[in-house]
């Protein structure tokens, strides 16, 4: 995907929490969700994203 790397890149130095999802992060997700602790969660969209949603797309010459 063409821009991919410069979007990871700008995502990692931008994200409130400076970072980009993870393997570990999204796996932990899923255990949550499939455990007894996730069973009454229904519905929702659950962003692993170190906060990145928050700030929107960048244009591509912004990156």
């Amino acid at each position: 995907i063409g821009g991919a790397r410069k979007t990871y890149k700008h995502t990692d130095q931008n994200a409130p929490l400076r970072s980009n999802a993870t393997l570990e992060a999204v796996g932990g997700t899923a255990v949550y969700l499939v455990s007894d602790a996730g069973a009454c969660t229904t519905g929702e969209i659950i962003r692993v994203d170190g906060g990145y949603h928050v700030l929107g797309m960048p244009q591509p010459e912004n990156l």
